[in-house]
């Protein structure tokens, strides 16, 4: 890069941060009042009349309520994938055995009236008896068999799900399914209330002339109508659900990827709710009268990831650690999420269980400098990162390179389309890369999959030592004993070994029109329609 370029590309990164730092201050006051640990507030110009709220009987619902979700679904199969999409739209399709109560974190009944647990390795289930699939078939304990079995073996599950015995778990009578497990896992009732454990039926997914996967049949609160690729998703309301009819007939789920183009749909009342808010878009859409913003701390981590497995410059700790410490961490989170993110103190969410702020570190480009000399770089050092093309991605990957290269780090960015770089992953041939999770359960242990030897993701995990942390947390039911374990893997993990760079934790995010009633935040971004509605003008 000549001199005139590299001047361009600081004064460009000055200007971002500078716009960011006035934006920020402009609306800091309102959006702190917006967000609350463990859940969402609505923001508004009108938000004393609160959507959270329940129906009013005397007024007029629309037939339909147009959604818009941020990715198309890959499949309409609860147990192929784990993509939000997928599961969003899966969660009205069909029904868990459990539910869990977005506000409380209460467990409650679903397909299972009631359980117990029987010793350490045994689980049983009583099951409704006045379910109904939508093709007429009655819901019988087979079909849990079945989705457990499923849970165990699926690509995209059975890592999850590893602790299921499948072969030792029964039907005891068409009502009562006793679930057995390998070894202890202390939280295995919060997996049976996620989407990706909806519970399906045997015969629809093995039928060979079917379609299960773009024709889905579940027991949930719609049924499936239609899939135009590329567009949208219709779902029509189940008129024999057993726990009562949705109040809106009709949902429609749109693809739209760009958060201004969400955003300019739902201004121009052509959409009625969506998905994650653009920062760009957030102090517009809270002075909308017409307008309500839900947003809060999620369980979506963003972190830079070091390989474990491919041999590069990365693989020397004091390395690591220089580029930990040559970045202004909280400077690049508000260049390029504004007041939608913080930056990220720990590997996982602060809204989850055992989070521990260890981070995020103060820039020292003096020290950074240092490391690299103690390294054996006294000159500095050229790699490189391969990433995803996105947006913020690339964003805050220029703003990192910036402060890098004051270090010495002179790094070269790579940027592919998703499927490229998920294949270098799981070769293990990427050196650095980046991961966005969500841990969508709420467990912690979830939301430290990418770490576990095994994971095909950018850091090809070989630490022993913290595959046995995550395994005895896994097994732990002791509340105190858990978090000893999910402190001892974020130090050793971030203050130890610098296996990852934690970049932002994410704020899940809702817009609304005033016409919408019975939403409920979820930390998860997973929303139930069932309740939900729009008024008709």
């Amino acid at each position: 890069m000549g001199k005139s370029a590299k001047f361009l590309f600081f004064a460009l990164v000055f200007v971002v941060l500078f716009s960011v730092f006035v934006f920020s201050a402009e609306c800091s006051q309102k959006f702190d009042s917006v967000l609350q640990v463990g859940s969402g507030s609505i923001s508004g110009a009108n938000a004393d009349n609160n959507p959270t709220l329940s129906r009013n009987n005397a007024k007029e619902i629309q037939d339909a309520m147009t959604a818009v979700l941020y990715e198309e679904p890959g499949a309409l199969d609860p147990q192929a994938s784990s993509m939000t999409g997928n599961a969003q739209v899966c969660a009205q399709i069909f029904d868990t055995l459990l539910y869990k109560d977005q506000t409380t974190g209460e467990l409650l009944p679903c397909l299972a009236t009631s359980w117990e647990q029987i010793d350490d390795l045994t689980y049983r289930f009583n099951l409704r008896n006045d379910v109904y699939w939508h093709n007429g078939e009655k819901f019988v304990a087979d079909d849990v068999i079945y989705t457990i079995r499923r849970l165990a073996t699926s690509s995209a599950t059975k890592s999850r799900y590893s602790s299921l015995d499948v072969d030792d778990t029964t039907a005891i009578d068409e009502k009562t399914v006793e679930l057995k497990l390998k070894e202890p896992w202390a939280k295995v009732l919060l997996y049976f209330s996620t989407a990706l454990s909806s519970i399906v039926n045997e015969k629809v997914m093995e039928d060979s002339k079917g379609n299960p996967k773009r024709n889905p049949i579940g027991t949930g609160p719609y049924k499936f109508v239609s899939w135009t690729t590329g567009d949208s998703i219709v779902l029509e309301r189940n008129e024999n659900y057993w726990d009562g009819v949705a109040f809106t007939k009709n949902i429609v789920f749109k693809f739209i990827p760009d958060s201004s183009i969400r955003a300019i749909q739902l201004e121009a009342e052509d959409v009625d709710f969506f998905i994650q808010v653009g920062a760009q878009d957030y102090n517009r859409l809270i002075e909308n009268p017409k307008i309500y913003v839900s947003a809060g701390p999620g369980y979506t981590h963003e972190s830079m990831y070091f390989s474990q497995k491919c041999k590069s410059v990365y693989q020397n700790v004091l390395v690591r650690k220089a580029m930990t410490y040559a970045l202004d961490m909280p400077a690049v989170v508000k260049a390029v999420w504004g007041p939608l993110a913080v930056a990220a103190s720990s590997i996982y969410s602060s809204a989850l269980e055992g989070h521990l702020p260890v981070g995020p570190v103060k820039q020292d480009i003096g020290y950074a400098k240092q490391l690299l000399v103690e390294a054996g770089y006294p000159n500095g050092i050229d790699c490189e990162i391969n990433f995803p093309n996105n947006t913020n991605t690339s964003a805050y990957m220029e703003i990192c390179q910036a402060m890098w290269a004051e270090a010495g780090i002179r790094v070269t960015l790579n940027s592919f389309d998703s499927a490229t770089v998920k294949q270098m992953n799981a070769q293990g041939t990427n050196p650095m890369g980046r991961s966005n999770f969500t841990a969508s359960t709420g467990d912690p242990v979830h939301a430290l999959a990418a770490w576990e030897i095994g994971y095909s993701g950018v850091m090809q995990p070989q630490d022993q030592h913290i595959d046995d942390l995550i395994k005895r947390c896994r097994a732990e039911a002791d509340v105190v004993k858990r978090a000893g374990y999910l402190e001892e893997i974020q130090r050793y993990a971030l203050e130890e070994k610098y296996y990852a760079i934690p970049v932002a934790f994410i704020n899940v995010s809702y817009a609304m029109s005033d016409k919408v009633f019975g939403f409920e935040f979820s930390p998860g971004e997973l929303i139930s329609f069932r309740k939900m509605g729009v008024y008709v003008d």
